[in-house]
């Protein structure tokens, strides 16, 4: 239990837990982010009509922009000895750093049912090619096991085990998976374009708001920022390049049918049997692992004993009683909401604030960040509302314009109207300094 406790850190990092170097983030974050999400968004992206053509432009340009996003939240949090639950009481106040957290908490937990419930399908699929079937719970449970056992420990123990032991293994299932892809006679193709090339990179941004949340809750485990930051952003801009052209090549009708697209048989059913321990347990457990982050950062004395089980079973049940659909419409108005938030944190650590925050401080209620930054929160319910707005699809703002980026547009707005604010603020703060000085 004493690795237990020091592995999940409600305090600032100290300098000898801060040990994972860029292999380790560059090798764990291709594993986690090689998985349902990325597939899921691909096979969407071809669903709603793009061709090869528009998405070995669009993903790689989604990648390179999540990637960097990824890797600047890194670097602050290993410039900040914290996981990226804690940076938001810098820019958003100890108040609006807790409706982050909940914001966030709901966006990986949809996404952790969602996953879920997929991977349970495809070794339901699989066992039944060999004429098995499994108890409902079941197989979501046993996933869910394994993704709480393997971050038991915290971040660092798991992505120094995920760099040293399985990112071998889980390239070389995944060489085997192409490999069975690329003997695919059914091209997908034919389908009339519905969504635009915007929408396109606007959907690979998403993932990186989604995958935010594990890269900068593991940076504070970083030991240096900058190799943090590289490690970060090359682990998952390789990982979303692949994994998205990956999932367009998977695609029926816009769902993930693996077994069949793998060929079908008993070689297909074994092939997804292993990748589902292999490959989804890591990304399962990842986004348990950020979300009970989120509840520390919620509740503070809350264990991660606690914390990590409960938002395991959680999400059993929730990718058993939730319906595809509601869990779809939380993740997108989540990742709306979160996103602007996450431009707000740039803007102030890259440009108002540049370097690490006061550790201590973003480990208490209020501290020298104080309760309320209403600047900041105005800035950010001003990208939520216009990503809300340019998504009236979600039923919450009516308006919007058809092809438009929501989530660039949003964060794009919350940075230009904070960057001023802030700028404003921290001038006039200098004046009363000054005067008290003298």
């Amino acid at each position: 239990m004493a690795e237990v406790r020091k592995g999940w850190s409600t305090s600032p990092i100290g300098f000898r837990d801060a040990r994972l170097e860029s292999s380790h983030f560059s090798a764990a974050m291709a594993l986690v982010v090689a998985g349902i999400p990325a597939l899921l968004v691909g096979a969407e992206l071809v669903s709603a009509g793009l061709d090869f053509a528009q998405l070995i432009i669009a993903v790689p340009l989604g990648a390179i922009i999540g990637g960097a996003i990824i890797g600047l939240l890194g670097r602050q949090a290993a410039a900040s000895a914290a996981p990226g639950a804690f940076l938001f009481k810098a820019p958003l106040g100890s108040l609006g750093a807790l409706l982050f957290n909940l914001a966030r908490l709901v966006v990986t937990l949809a996404w952790a049912v969602l996953v879920l419930d997929i991977a349970s399908g495809w070794v339901d699929s699989a066992l039944a090619d060999f004429g098995l079937s499994a108890p409902p719970y079941l197989v979501p449970a046993v996933i869910a096991t394994l993704a709480v056992v393997m971050f038991a420990n915290g971040f660092a123990w798991s992505l120094d085990f995920l760099r040293r032991r399985m990112f071998l293994v889980g390239i070389g299932l995944t060489l085997i998976v192409v490999w069975r892809l690329l003997n695919r006679s059914d091209p997908v193709g034919g389908v009339p374009v519905r969504g635009g090339f915007l929408e396109a990179v606007d959907a690979v941004l998403g993932l990186a708001i989604l995958w935010s949340a594990v890269g900068a809750d593991a940076g504070g485990h970083g030991q240096r920022e900058d190799d943090t930051a590289s490690g970060l952003a090359l682990g998952y801009a390789v990982a979303t390049l692949a994994f998205v052209l990956a999932g367009a090549s998977l695609t029926r009708g816009g769902g993930l049918d693996a077994v069949t697209s793998l060929g079908g048989g008993i070689i297909g059913a074994a092939l997804l049997l292993l990748w589902v321990p292999v490959m989804e347990v890591d990304g399962a457990g990842s986004l348990l692992a950020s979300s009970t982050v989120s509840l520390q950062a919620i509740v503070r004395p809350l264990p991660a004993v606690v914390g990590l089980p409960l938002v395991g079973a959680a999400t059993v049940v929730g990718a058993e009683l939730l319906s595809g659909e509601v869990v779809r419409l939380l993740i997108n108005i989540g990742t709306l909401v979160v996103a602007p938030a996450l431009a707000v944190l740039l803007v102030d650590s890259l440009v108002i604030r540049p370097g690490g925050y006061r550790s201590d401080d973003l480990f208490r209620w209020r501290g020298d960040y104080g309760l309320v930054n209403l600047r900041a929160i105005a800035a950010w319910l001003v990208g939520i509302a216009l990503g809300l707005w340019l998504r009236p699809d979600l039923g919450l703002l009516q308006g919007g314009l058809d092809g438009t980026p929501a989530l660039l547009i949003g964060m794009a707005a919350s940075a230009v109207v904070y960057w001023p604010l802030a700028a404003l603020g921290r001038r006039r703060q200098s004046l009363v300094y000054g005067l008290r000085r003298f």
